[in-house]
């Protein structure tokens, strides 16, 4: 056990906070260990008999001090507080009114985690109907335990904070010291977008006036500066929905997207990094024919960035989108060129002549929505059937095109069709220094092998000797690019480290 803080290699060692803060929940449910995990237990507390964590709400604070989690008793979920020095856990939430919980609307059926921890690491805002049963409200509460403040103001009756229908119920400004949410706060059945000081206060509107009763707010993103809120919202027209920017002092919200086609929505949009631009995919000019545009974040005309649709007439689309990490640069996947044949492009985001990066494929083929641009912005990762119909193998390209490099080694496929379903969310990652990516080979809904292979190609390594076959969907890569993180679905208790070069397991 390490005896002070300072030792703790959760904020010593170059990992990844998430596997630190896994290694803590198999310390705190105290997990038999058939062999030794790369990092010591932690005997933080005992759990007692019918007590279990949620492992995934379990987040470590920008300091590296605390970790906060979910812990469920008898039916009831409450949060709690863990400091890594070895003091013990703390209940963070006050006592709960009967059936009460922290969680969402309706979180049995939506898998959403109820609390962020605010990049100062001094405070926690999370959602519960902790005043009374089924009234969900914003709650803020020291890292270290004290008094709870509700945040969100009175709500009228059968109003709660977040909605069924929202993507997002909350958010911690970039500096830490407000929190925006949505919430039904004046009206029982319109969720709308407010902003309130993370140590209390009054609530202030962000959102314009909506077009009425069933018009929501239903997702935002702050920018990463923190001066503007983007939201989507029917709020002109009910069942339209569309994306608008506020400050987040308040003020006029500003439509961002062009006028849309009847029946035509925004269905996702993305800030870049600069704070400047807004990317979004919407069916503007033709229903069912969703396309790529571009608009400053402070309103303007709008950019499409996609080329024309050989099927310029049917219901070609651009199925999803990422802006690159120096936000300059827009890749995204559609049938652009090919009827019903996805491909991979990319174009900078104040529009220009798009350039496809996925190398020919087989007739059948497609280029899957899973993608990655490296944290450099300089290349780009994708799966893709490519070689043989239904056998999806890893390929890397130059972000703005040139020579396809096939990343994962011929005869062995990231997956089958067969398993699409159920490919994990980081079937493969690309390391912090944009040098290696990790993937998971022949991946199956239950196995799979975990490889690293240089970014540019070259020899692949298997990282999993110590338990093949047996990657579960939940490694992580070291943020100093050097480590590989791993828990075999045999011992599920364990984490595991190799070098992301290939090794032996500790």
């Amino acid at each position: 056990m390490f005896g002070t803080t300072k030792q703790h290699p959760c904020t010593t060692h170059p990992l990844t906070r998430l596997a630190c803060a896994a290694a803590l929940v198999g310390a705190v449910t105290g997990s038999s260990q058939a062999q030794e995990p790369f990092l010591p237990a932690m005997a933080i507390s005992d759990l007692q008999p019918g007590q279990a964590i949620n492992e995934n709400s379990v987040q470590l604070s920008n300091d590296g001090l605390h970790a906060v989690f979910l812990l469920s008793e008898n039916f009831t979920q409450e949060l709690f507080s863990a400091s890594l020095s070895g003091d013990g856990m703390v209940r963070l939430n006050p006592d709960l009114a009967n059936g009460g919980d922290v969680s969402v609307v309706n979180g049995v059926s939506r898998s959403v985690v109820p609390f962020q921890i605010s990049s100062d690491s001094e405070q926690v805002v999370y959602i519960a109907d902790q005043r009374s049963n089924d009234l969900f409200e914003l709650f803020s509460v020291p890292i270290t335990g004290g008094d709870a403040i509700r945040l969100s103001g009175d709500l009228p009756g059968g109003g709660d904070v977040g909605s069924i229908g929202s993507f997002e119920e909350f958010q911690i400004t970039p500096d830490g010291q407000n929190v925006v949410y949505i919430a039904e706060q004046n009206v029982s059945t319109v969720s709308e977008l407010f902003i309130v000081p993370i140590t209390g206060g009054t609530p202030v509107q962000l959102s314009a006036q909506l077009a009425g009763a069933g018009s929501d707010v239903v997702d935002f993103q702050i920018s990463p500066d923190g001066l503007n809120v983007v939201y989507l919202a029917d709020q002109i027209d009910s069942d339209q929905f569309e994306i608008f920017s506020v400050p987040t002092a308040g003020g006029t919200a500003v439509p961002l997207n062009g006028e849309l086609v009847s029946l035509g929505d925004v269905d996702a949009f993305e800030i870049s990094s600069d704070s400047a631009r807004v990317v979004y995919l919407a069916d503007q000019n033709l229903f069912g024919h969703t396309e790529l545009f571009s608009v400053a974040i402070a309103g303007g005309p709008a950019t499409r960035l996609n080329g024309d649709f050989v099927d310029a007439d049917g219901f070609s689309q651009v199925l999803t989108f990422q802006i690159s990490p120096d936000g300059q640069t827009v890749a995204y996947v559609g049938d652009q060129d090919i009827d019903s044949t996805d491909e991979i492009f990319s174009v900078p985001i104040l529009g220009g002549t798009p350039v496809r990066l996925n190398a020919d494929l087989i007739d059948d083929g497609n280029v899957l929505q899973e993608f990655e641009i490296s944290p450099d912005s300089q290349t780009l990762v994708y799966l893709a059937d490519q070689t043989f119909v239904s056998d999806f193998e890893l390929f890397s390209v130059p972000l703005a095109g040139g020579q396809v490099v096939q990343l994962s080694e011929s005869g062995t496929p990231i997956n089958l069709s067969q398993f699409l379903s159920s490919l994990p969310d980081n079937a493969f990652d690309i390391s912090p220094d944009s040098q290696q990516v990790v993937f998971v080979a022949a991946f199956s809904s239950a196995d799979g092998n975990l490889m690293s292979v240089p970014i540019g190609g070259g020899v692949v390594q298997s990282l999993d000797a110590v338990a093949p076959g047996e990657i579960p969907d939940d490694f992580q890569i070291s943020l100093d690019g050097q480590s590989v993180l791993f828990r075999p679905t045999s011992s599920v208790a364990n984490l595991f480290r190799v070098p992301i070069g290939g090794g032996t397991a500790e």
